[in-house]
């Protein structure tokens, strides 16, 4: 009868010793899943600029794009630009857009019109990446300026609504810009 507890009992644990050893090797060759979320699919994938991994694919923070986030929406921006506007004397201009370090949504406008001639006006790109916000900005004791700015379907041109605010003198003007791509 002791011999009989004994070999039940050494069979009961080699049973057990390889359902653990089976599950241990299946969990390392198939997904691993928790909370619903497929661990193992991430295993290789990186995402960069704050993405995260989930499923295997990166989701990327706005002003980030791309299969590893990699890409700003800034880049399609960036670059040198011929200005006419209906604001000034009507003579072309140059102006300079580059992007806001860190941010890719952030774009700076160098030297916009008579408005703000060799200053930065900082935009942020919407989501539909087409469209730019110009949040009211201080460029002198009372002066301040915001407005909105609209790339078209081609990439070519950029249409920029500008309104200055001259908070001392309780007066605004407003000026729009068409930028050409150089």
């Amino acid at each position: 009868m002791k011999q009989i507890r004994i070999a039940s009992i050494t069979a009961s644990l080699t049973i057990f010793i390889f359902c653990i050893v089976a599950m241990v090797g299946c969990t390392k060759n198939s997904d691993l899943i928790i909370n619903g979320t497929n661990i193992q699919a991430c295993k290789n994938v990186v995402c960069y600029n704050g993405g995260t991994c989930l499923d295997g694919t990166c989701h990327c923070p706005a002003g980030f794009e791309g299969t590893d986030c990699n890409s700003k929406w800034n880049d399609r921006y960036t670059g040198n630009y011929s200005a006419n506007d209906a604001c000034a004397s009507g003579n072309a201009y140059n102006v300079t857009i580059s992007p806001v370090i860190n941010r890719g949504d952030g774009i700076l406008v160098n030297n916009v019109s008579s408005f703000a001639p060799n200053v930065n006006l900082q935009g942020t790109l919407s989501p539909n990446k087409t469209t730019v916000n110009f949040a009211p900005q201080r460029f002198a004791d009372s002066l301040y300026i915001s407005g909105t700015g609209t790339q078209t379907e081609s990439k070519e041109f950029i249409n920029i609504w500008l309104v200055a605010r001259d908070t001392f003198h309780h007066s605004s003007s407003n000026c729009s810009i068409v930028l050409r791509k150089l």
